[in-house]
């Protein structure tokens, strides 16, 4: 017993040691820079393009409220795995032939569908039965990403992968960020382009480090806790009072998403990859009561009648823009059907609306096929 009450001691007067020799350091450092009078430069970068991606090898669980209007077999297994590079994770195709990968947000992601009901994992299946071919698809949709979040992720880690088709499907996430900010450049911190580290963010950054090094198995339960007891944050609130579009700043912002789209473009080709765009399916429409209840229950900045023009005329650029850059466009607006049957909400497809959409973009892409050996 007395061994044990010598080794508590110990390591108690060496804890005190401890910290009476980190103390002192910091004395000296202060003193030191009292006599000097000079102000000491900060090491490490403070900013950074903000490369909005799901962390490399986790798994992500969707919150249960997000999901509650999808049926069981809809939502059933619907967690995501992510690979090496952050993407989500499709079965293992050996000897691939062609390799696909789709960018875009939440519509794209798919958070709340199952694995296999995703339509970019059916599209290489549909695929593959239809050509012969081993068709391996990566799915690098992120929630709340928009077009210039994808050119970014293209570029840092897109492009490595090589692959002959990069399709992108953006639309709502533009049109929700510009109408309340007027710039890609603005916006709220969890969707910032650049991000600026400030002490409190270091400090949770090495309490993270700590977590994820020491207590893996309490970081899990942590997020467990947390995943359950989510409360929703608005984001926009700061840009929600006192900004309303006017006819100059909606011309200003389908200026920035076109601008976005053309890059997507050329970045694409001048890498040897051949972009498609696909127009966005949505279920807005003028007589939707259900939509325009869910609309306006969020508060918005600008009124739902002119919120679905702007919406339109998202898609249309992006029609025009295929057009006049010559890439190939699959116009998914005009072919899913605008009602609850494909849709769990207002742009969100529900399990039968992925199967739709997944038919068609594979009946589109048989002929861009043809032009890979």
């Amino acid at each position: 017993m007395s061994s044990i009450k010598t080794k508590f001691f110990n390591f108690i007067f060496l804890f005190i040691l401890l910290f009476i020799f980190l103390i002192s350091i910091k004395a000296f450092d202060s003193v030191l820079g009292i006599l000097t009078g000079e102000k000491p430069s900060i090491y490490g970068n403070e900013r950074y393009i903000h490369l909005r991606e799901h962390s490399p090898f986790s798994e992500i669980y969707p919150p249960e409220d997000v999901c509650k209007d999808l049926s069981e077999a809809d939502k059933r297994n619907n967690f995501l795995l992510l690979d090496k590079n952050g993407l989500i994770q499709n079965e293992a195709v050996k000897d691939n032939e062609v390799e696909i990968i789709f960018f875009g947000g939440s519509t794209t992601e798919n958070l709340c569908i199952s694995k296999e009901k995703r339509f970019p994992n059916l599209v290489s299946a549909i695929l593959k039965e239809k050509t012969g071919r081993n068709i391996n698809v990566y799915n690098a949709g992120v929630s709340g990403n928009h077009a210039l979040h994808s050119l970014l992720s293209f570029q840092a880690k897109g492009i490595k992968l090589k692959p002959d088709l990069v399709i992108f499907m953006h639309g709502i996430n533009d049109l929700s960020l510009l109408s309340k900010t007027y710039s890609y450049w603005e916006a709220p911190r969890t969707r910032e382009i650049i991000i600026t580290k400030t002490q409190k963010d270091m400090f949770i950054d090495l309490a993270k480090s700590l977590l994820n090094s020491f207590l893996p198995n309490t970081r899990s339960f942590i997020n467990k806790i947390r995943r359950n007891n989510q409360v929703k944050i608005d984001e926009f609130a700061l840009y929600r009072e006192g900004r309303k579009l006017d006819a100059y700043q909606a011309e200003t912002i389908k200026s920035e998403f076109r601008s976005a789209i053309i890059s997507l473009i050329q970045i694409s080709k001048s890498w040897n990859t051949q972009p498609i765009l696909l127009t966005q399916p949505n279920r807005f429409s003028r007589s939707d009561d259900e939509i325009i209840s869910l609309y306006n229950s969020k508060s918005p900045n600008i009124d739902y009648f002119i919120f679905v023009e702007l919406y339109k005329e998202f898609n249309k650029i992006i029609k025009e823009v295929a057009i006049n850059y010559e890439v190939p466009i699959i116009d998914l607006e005009s072919k899913v059907p605008k009602n609850k049957d494909y849709f769990y909400d207002s742009v969100h497809l529900n399990g039968k609306g992925n199967m739709f959409v997944a038919e068609v973009i594979s009946n589109s892409l048989e002929s861009s096929l043809q032009d890979i050996p």
